[in-house]
């Protein structure tokens, strides 16, 4: 029902992106604090529009604007197009756009839910869940489905939309998914320096997950930021991910445990080595 407007608010939040990236010819390379704020005053009003009637139910609408987000943070880290995706979340402080567009819907729940009983939207938010209640499909069976298919997926019950405080419970479920998602994401042996455990990182806590980093905000030179970002991303040209993206001649990967180093003949080229003991 929707899939038109998906596309056409993914192929203006992507212009969108063409034209701001284009004016570093004449600006210079966009920081990353200043690319977060043009993030959200630019490209998230396109990716949340109508976030409160189009429930993410259709997975190839929501598909085409995750890939405009994804190929904007990208662009403003300075990374792969098929770089690691919790990194770019967990780095800038910008939620999944699932996530947020769920969120938005059911803060508008809220809303609904706040007005006096004779305000029309509160008797049409009251029909939907009335609907639900009759085993009828709508609007309140769509944010059950979207919860439900979330890549950490939230439990819902038809009680927690009849209260303010059900509501706000609901919120902060969807919020630790999204915390517990993207953590998630970093933990692989590949960037050992994302998720390592003395970078202050909970689960539990999405204030710690999604967080612009100090380095993104303080080191000002482009190319040292890049460099940051590319190095704990496992974007880099040291030994074991040389050897982790080759294939032998029978088509099996390197060991990456007997990758010495070029420059200290150390057993492991890897990035602890390369900051700490080379």
């Amino acid at each position: 029902l929707f899939e038109h407007h998906y596309a056409v608010m993914a192929g203006k939040a992507t212009s969108v992106t063409n034209a701001l990236f284009a004016l570093e010819a004449h600006v210079g390379t966009l920081s990353v604090p200043d690319g977060a704020q043009l993030y959200y005053a630019r490209i998230d009003p396109y990716l949340t529009y109508g976030c409160e009637i189009a429930i993410d139910v259709d997975t190839v609408g929501i598909k085409k604007l995750e890939d405009a987000q994804l190929a904007y943070l990208r662009r403003l880290l300075g990374l792969h197009p098929r770089s690691i995706r919790a990194a770019l979340f967990s780095e800038t402080g910008i939620m999944p756009i699932r996530y947020r567009r769920i969120i938005l819907a059911l803060q508008y729940a809220k809303y609904a839910l706040s007005q006096q009983d004779s305000h029309f939207v509160k008797r049409t938010y009251q029909d939907a869940v009335s609907l639900f209640r009759q085993g009828k499909s709508g609007w309140v069976g769509d944010i059950q489905n979207c919860l439900s298919r979330l890549p950490v997926p939230v439990a819902m019950q038809v009680e927690s939309l009849e209260s303010i405080e059900g509501i706000e419970k609901l919120i902060e479920d969807v919020e630790k998914a999204c915390a517990q998602d993207v953590f998630d994401g970093m933990q692989s042996t590949k960037t050992p320096l994302l998720g390592g455990p003395n970078r202050g990182i909970s689960p539990e806590s999405i204030q710690s997950v999604l967080r612009l980093r100090k380095y993104l905000r303080f080191v000002t030179i482009p190319a040292h930021w890049k460099a940051l970002s590319q190095f704990i991303t496992a974007e880099h040209g040291l030994r074991v991910e040389i050897e982790r993206r080759s294939r032998r001649g029978d088509g099996t990967s390197a060991n990456t445990d007997t990758c010495r180093c070029r420059y200290c003949d150390a057993p492991v080229e890897n990035e602890l080595h390369a900051l700490f003991e080379c």
